[in-house]
């Protein structure tokens, strides 16, 4: 009934971090799409210097994904980073 972007979330995101070291936190993402109506749109979110393991869970969640217990994923990635997702992306 709608537009793939209605239904979808599509991402575009550089590998790394401006400037040295080039690390994996602050990486600027583009997402177009609402996932259903589970992201907000237009908006622009600065979330604190987050590692991609955060949005990445945001995205999952709202396309459906979920852990082993069929709770909302929070825990993707390596297990030494902080989990969870970032509430801001996530549509009221």
């Amino acid at each position: 009934g709608g537009s793939l972007l209605d239904d979808g979330v599509c991402v575009w995101v550089n590998d790394l971090a401006n400037g040295p070291p080039h690390g994996g936190t602050n990486v600027p993402w583009i997402l177009a799409g609402s996932a259903g109506g589970h992201l907000r749109t237009g908006q622009y979110v600065d979330a604190g210097g987050i590692e991609y393991n955060r949005i990445l869970n945001t995205i999952g969640a709202a396309v459906g994904c979920t852990k082993d217990d069929g709770s909302p994923l929070d825990d993707f990635g390596d297990a030494s980073l902080a989990g969870g997702r970032i509430d801001a992306l996530v549509a009221g």
